[in-house]
């Protein structure tokens, strides 16, 4: 009789990092830069049991769904930064160490970024389960992400924050949106656009009508296929006004396919040095 098992294993070390590269540039031309390479390595794995009793009981181990989770990490040296994942150009396979492929792999929903976004962190995960004997999980398959070779400034001076204001952030068209109370910290405004729009911004200045510099933070970003919004606190006692508004957003994007083949244990990074 199989001998339900079920465990959660985290590492916050990264060994084993191995790299790629995006594609060569064509012969007789110069790039501007050179192309990125990206350091790929487990920094988490998970496998949960099914649970115990009927749906309605809700007995579940970790209180997670039962399936099997590789949590790799994807790294870039500055001056590149990781922008976006495109998860319609990526793919990925899950397999045990007797080879048996495991259900529905699929990647996970967002990745998450280092505000610098030199590094990022997704769930390679599967429904299916390694077999009771097995000593492994591998996953193979590639991530097309976005990549920038830099950061450029762009300028918009005298901004109404107000519902409906639309102006534009280069050649793109922004709407403000919602103008919230805040938390405490001062109002937020939703900026929306086009996901390809927004997702370019790192950095958001401020200064009001005077020229006074307001600090504003990130807050949230998020939205449905293309339709995207993105959220700043400004930080003032002032509801709306006109600003002058300075975006730092990622320059020089191009493609940088990641390609995976990585294996993980007990351990994170089996056969790791």
């Amino acid at each position: 009789m199989r001998q339900l098992t079920a465990l959660v294993l985290v590492a916050a070390t990264l060994p084993g990092w191995a790299a790629a590269a995006d594609k060569k540039p064509k012969k007789g031309k110069t790039p501007a830069v050179p192309p990125p390479s990206a350091l790929v390595a487990v920094v988490g794995y998970r496998v949960v049991g099914p649970p115990l009793g009927t749906e309605e009981d809700n007995v579940r181990p970790f209180n997670w769904s039962a399936g099997t989770t590789v949590v790799v990490g994807v790294q870039v040296q500055p001056p590149y930064g990781l922008v976006a994942l495109d998860k319609d150009r990526s793919s990925i396979a899950l397999t045990d160490s007797s080879g048996k492929a495991l259900d529905s792999p699929e990647i996970g929903w967002s990745p998450d970024f280092t505000k610098e976004r030199t590094s990022a962190m997704l769930d390679l995960q599967a429904k299916g389960l390694p077999g009771a004997d097995a000593t492994s999980v591998s996953a193979k398959g590639s991530l097309m992400f976005t990549a920038s070779t830099g950061i450029k400034t762009l300028k918009v001076p005298n901004v109404k924050l107000e519902t409906g204001t639309v102006f534009k952030l280069g050649t793109v068209p922004v709407t403000v949106g919602d103008i919230g109370d805040g938390y405490g910290n001062g109002p937020t405004v939703e900026f929306k656009g086009t996901k390809a729009g927004l997702s370019i911004i790192k950095t958001l200045r401020a200064k009001d009508a005077k020229g006074t510099a307001v600090e504003t933070s990130w807050s949230s970003t998020g939205g449905f296929n293309e339709e995207w919004a993105m959220t700043w606190t400004f930080k003032t006692d002032k509801k709306g006004g006109v600003y002058s508004l300075e975006f730092d957003v990622w320059d020089g994007l191009r493609d940088l396919n990641v390609p995976i083949d990585v294996k993980t244990g007990m351990g994170v990074g089996v056969g790791a040095q």
